[in-house]
């Protein structure tokens, strides 16, 4: 176990079966043992996952306890100027939008505004800066809210990139995607230098947020 979670959310399987409920933890060991061999590599990686949470989905549609998963995961080892997080943030939300907006034309969807939520804590004012003129400068060329991040279970940054609902900009906004960094690689290499920074969007959500346009 990677990730601190409560039991009560935790679904016990046996061998010959496999239940993952978050596939970044996977691409966490996958990471962790290509870097034990050369600890020089950049290492990225992407799944699309079936998955289950045990906890019960809100009532927005797409949401259910079984879904699929496509995920984007980078680890090495960090260099100066937070540049490994930096480079993975961009690339990341990157290869996210073009995925978002490929589902728009096929699937026949307005998705309006795609905006973005950065939360971090308070020991990551000098990365949160970054991030910010990453956003300012159109490196990613989005909208971008700032708060303090409130979970433990990022390692102090967390960004959300978020659609216009059915109703437009003037109503309720969806979640479609959700990026962290993560210390996984670093407690399996035990190598506090390591970076991991992964990022999930929900497939089935693609079909159902926003507007028919057909």
């Amino acid at each position: 176990m990677l990730a601190p979670t409560s039991q009560d959310r935790t679904l016990t399987t046996t061998r010959a079966t496999e239940v993952v409920s978050d596939p970044t933890n996977s691409l966490a060991i996958e990471a962790a043992d290509r870097l034990s061999t050369d600890p020089a590599a950049s290492v990225r990686l992407c799944t699309a996952h079936q998955t289950l949470r045990m906890q019960r989905p809100s009532s927005e549609p797409g949401r259910s306890q079984h879904f699929r998963l496509f995920c984007l995961a980078d680890a090495a080892l960090g260099r100066a100027d937070h540049a490994v997080e930096l480079e993975a943030i961009t690339r990341q939300l990157a290869v996210i939008l073009v995925a978002i907006r490929s589902a728009a034309s096929q699937f026949g969807r307005d998705y309006g505004r795609i905006s973005a939520l950065l939360e971090t804590a308070p020991g990551r004012a000098g990365l949160a800066d970054r991030i910010t003129e990453a956003f300012r400068t159109g490196a990613v060329a989005l909208d971008l809210e700032h708060r303090q991040l409130q979970s433990d279970y990022y390692e102090g940054v967390r960004i959300q990139l978020f659609v216009d609902g059915p109703d437009g900009p003037d109503g309720d906004r969806s979640a479609i995607a959700d990026l962290g960094l993560f210390d996984w690689v670093g407690q399996l290499l035990g190598d506090r230098r390591a970076r991991f920074i992964a990022s999930g969007v929900g497939l089935q959500l693609l079909p159902v947020l926003g507007r028919s346009t057909r």
